[in-house]
């Protein structure tokens, strides 16, 4: 296994190439071609892809190189506005690769040095994806509220659709699935008229998340499906990547885990092939969930531990926080259940933090259930209870159902 993946090298020299030709591109390229080796490691039972995804290896100091390199040669080479273009599209591949702090790094330099009121605004948008992935909700609504301005003066009703799709996100994540879906339907109008088949599939892609969030699963896979077949005439690996994983998600809360793995081993192949560490790190943490369920508790921890190492090096507080409940989950059924506490109350802190209502949902059940197992009903009363109230705003009929049944049963 590498450690650098020569599609990380690839997207930024087709980038650069984009901009140079001749001896300038070609001396370029000569400081990217440095290849390392890592000893590979895994568990003895499992198989060749399994063990890949489990030596993939993160060398953030390798990707800082790459940019700063890229960066000094735009700077001395290039004229203002095309400068400051790649500098646009240099930090929407950080993102994609999910060097957050990097692209937010770039986007301060793009607001320093440009006067360009369409890239102004095109910078904000970026750095309010980046503020939300980061729970930073109301940075990124700021930002939002900037390139909104901007993007009205101009009547671009791409860069609107835009501004509307990650307030929608924003809402999603905070549980107002209400919100979510009318920003999100709202926002895909706006992307048919300008007909940008991107923007129309990453809406696609959330609508139907929306749906499987409230249990409608055939909705939801017509719009998955719909968003595949748009991102493969594209071309577009890293969508793919997250259709895939939203998919299996599609599976996994209908138990259907064989399924939903080759879903998630679908994602997390193209993910580790073009260092797409976002989707990474939830498809790590979605296989692992999967395999405890299949009793395959060391093989989840593995991949726990990973999902967790990508988590830290983006500096994403949501993932970071779904990992601690998955191991929570993982030490629950390994019977380590004073460990298993500690894991669902740092989740539950950080997903109350952050104001992210389903997840919180979830780790008070998960609390539940673990009191349920050390015989303690009062606490599993209350955190039952907690759960049902997060459970009513997205109006998640089974687990709802689910729910009143237990405490039914805990009341007889």
């Amino acid at each position: 296994m590498k450690i650098n993946s020569p599609d990380f090298r690839k997207d930024i020299s087709n980038l650069i190439s984009i901009y140079f030709e001749g001896n300038d591109l070609k001396e370029f390229n000569q400081h990217f071609l440095t290849e390392y080796s890592v000893e590979e490691n895994g568990l003895s039972y499992i198989s060749e892809s399994d063990k890949s995804q489990l030596s993939y290896t993160l060398t953030p100091s390798k990707d800082r190189f790459q940019i700063d390199r890229t960066i000094t040669l735009a700077s001395k080479k290039l004229e203002r506005e095309k400068y400051i273009n790649l500098l646009r599209n240099l930090s929407e591949l950080c993102v994609t690769h999910g060097m957050l702090n990097l692209a937010s790094e770039i986007i301060e330099k793009i607001k320093r040095e440009n006067k360009i009121k369409a890239v102004y605004a095109d910078s904000q948008l970026i750095l309010a994806d980046i503020m939300a992935r980061k729970g930073k909700w109301t940075n990124s609504i700021r930002n939002i509220r900037s390139a909104k301005k901007v993007f009205e003066l101009f009547n671009d009703e791409n860069g609107l659709a835009k501004c509307a799709n990650i307030t929608g996100t924003i809402y999603g994540e905070k549980g107002n699935l209400r919100k979510a879906k009318a920003y999100f339907e709202d926002s895909l109008e706006l992307a048919q008229k300008g007909n940008d088949k991107k923007l129309i599939a990453m809406l696609e892609v959330n609508l139907g998340i929306v749906n499987n969030i409230n249990e409608n699963y055939e909705e939801a896979l017509k719009y998955f499906n719909e968003a595949l077949r748009r991102l493969e005439e594209l071309g577009d690996l890293r969508r793919i990547s997250e259709v895939r994983h939203n998919i299996g998600m599609m599976f996994k809360e209908q138990k259907y885990y064989h399924s939903a793995l080759q879903q998630f081993d679908s994602a997390i192949s193209i993910a580790i092939r073009n260092e797409y560490n976002p989707i990474l790190a939830i498809s790590y943490i979605s296989k692992a969930e999967i395999l405890v369920n299949l009793k395959e508790h060391s093989f989840a921890a593995a991949i726990a531990e990973k999902a967790k190492e990508v988590a830290h090096m983006l500096d994403d507080k949501v993932t970071i926080a779904e990992v601690y409940r998955l191991q929570g989950i993982i030490y629950k059924s390994m019977e380590n259940y004073k460990l298993a506490e500690n894991c669902f109350m740092s989740a539950l802190r950080i997903n109350k933090k952050l104001g992210i209502g389903l997840n919180t949902a979830e780790c008070y059940y998960e609390l539940a259930l673990l009191y349920s197992l050390l015989d303690n009903v009062d606490e599993e009363k209350k955190f039952l209870n907690y759960s049902l109230e997060y459970y009513k705003l997205f109006n998640a009929a089974n687990h709802i159902e689910e729910i009143k049944s237990k405490l039914n049963h805990l009341s007889n």
